[in-house]
């Protein structure tokens, strides 16, 4: 499917996904979502992220936001991190394409 089909798609679709944890601290936390976006032409996967704060109150975590988290498809290293854009607006900003490019990218959903 094209990236530009994307929203359209989890619409219909309403995928489950679990999380997993990426990063934890006594105050912070950061969970990714298990599926993912993969975008074969740029060797990404792009996961949601969900950034969790401890709240004494209540004694757990508790969601501050969530972001796209870019990460390398090969390595799985962390590459990239945005909070508040849409998922294209991210990849542009991530590589300098125009929203046509990205709207006609490739992309899996896995």
């Amino acid at each position: 499917m094209k990236i530009g089909e994307l929203d359209e798609f989890l619409e219909l679709e309403e995928p489950v996904s679990g999380y997993f944890l990426l990063e934890q601290d006594e105050e912070h936390r950061e969970l990714l979502e298990e599926n993912y976006l993969y975008i074969p032409s740029l060797g990404l996967d792009i996961h949601v992220g969900i950034s969790e704060s401890w709240n004494e109150d209540s004694e757990g975590f508790e969601a501050d936001f969530d972001y796209y988290h870019f990460r390398h498809s090969d390595t799985k290293e962390s590459i990239y991190t945005e909070q508040g854009s849409s998922l294209i607006t991210c990849i542009h900003n991530y590589t300098g394409l125009s929203w046509d490019e990205i709207e006609n990218m490739d992309c899996e959903y896995r």
